[in-house]
């Protein structure tokens, strides 16, 4: 009988120790490794939370903006779209910055550390907070670089990668790409050229050739001509004014225009080349919009004759149509 109680309390002492390393010890360990994350964190957002963002650096400001659909935009020098992978990738590594280090709490000479004139000054918005931090030089190590906050004038080293956050310009986050469609929902496509026209059409999931000859079309040359028009982009912009004006007259003929119709809407792209011995070659896509500057080689790459785009195969079958052989 001796031995049953014994073992009841034995039971009972686990029970209580259990319940106190269950409701005592890990919730205080718990508070203790969010305390050191939360003092380790650089920035007291998270990348969703942020709403605005104003880059600094070498005389310029730029100012971007989130819109409801969270798709960013330029608000300042200019007001345009905003090339949502730059933004993401800066804001993604501002969130998941580390301070490594407390490098000086009452900083005297900040020159030492770059921050007399940081690199870049980012100054983020969102959650009715705000925050400044101000970049130097980089630190002992690689991937690593000086910081303050101005919400304490403490000197920081922080696992920061320069790459991710110099050289940054209005360029670098504009939006570049020409054309805005998903290829998957695209049925309809035209290319123009001086002398000639060719329609294709995308029927019971496949291409057609519709004009100038009713034909099948070749599979993967088309999905690959609207890949590299999805993926035209950019080397520059010409932006209305006196500098687009002076430029569009030398745009006589088009070497190509071609139009895709994807879901409800329907875009036009014209391509020029007005001196092939001088590498430029441009795009536009409105009267009034920005004249985009392009590789000569998108010329290349968009322009199809009708042999290029038609079906070549002799049966013309796909392998799992064919029942027997």
């Amino acid at each position: 009988m001796k031995g049953h109680w014994l073992t009841a309390l034995m039971a009972i002492l686990l029970v209580g120790l259990g319940a106190y390393v269950y409701f005592v010890e890990l919730p205080t360990e718990q508070k203790k490794i969010e305390a050191e994350a939360a003092e380790k964190q650089l920035l007291p957002f998270g990348q969703r939370d942020i709403t605005e963002l104003t880059v600094r650096s070498a005389g310029e400001t730029i100012v971007l903006a989130s819109a409801e659909d969270h798709k960013w935009k330029i608000t300042s020098p200019i007001q345009v779209d905003a090339d949502p992978r730059e933004v993401d990738g800066l804001l993604r590594a501002l969130t998941l910055g580390k301070v490594t280090r407390v490098v000086d709490e009452k900083p005297i000479d900040l020159g030492s550390y770059g921050l007399a004139s940081p690199s870049v000054v980012l100054t983020l918005k969102g959650g009715g907070r705000e925050e400044t931090l101000s970049l130097g030089d980089s630190g002992p190590i690689s991937s690593t670089l000086y910081a303050m906050r101005a919400s304490e004038p403490t000197v920081l080293l922080t696992d920061l990668a320069a790459k991710d956050f110099l050289n940054k310009t209005v360029l670098t986050f504009r939006k570049k790409e020409v054309l805005s469609f998903e290829q998957s929902k695209a049925d309809r496509l035209r290319l123009t050229y001086p002398k000639s026209e060719i329609a294709l059409y995308k029927l019971e999931n496949k291409w057609k050739i519709r004009a100038p000859i009713e034909a099948p079309a070749d599979q993967p040359a088309v999905r690959t001509l609207l890949l590299k028009l999805e993926d035209l982009k950019a080397l520059s912009f010409i932006d209305p004014g006196p500098q687009r004006e002076t430029v569009g007259k030398k745009l006589k003929e088009a070497a190509a225009k071609i139009t895709v119709h994807a879901g409800d809407t329907e875009q036009t792209v014209k391509l020029y080349e007005p001196d092939p011995s001088s590498g430029e070659a441009y795009a536009v896509i409105s009267a009034d919009g920005p004249i985009y500057r392009i590789s000569p080689l998108s010329i290349k790459d968009l322009t199809r004759d009708l042999f290029a785009l038609q079906d070549k195969r002799l049966l013309g079958l796909e392998r799992d149509e064919i029942a027997m052989l």
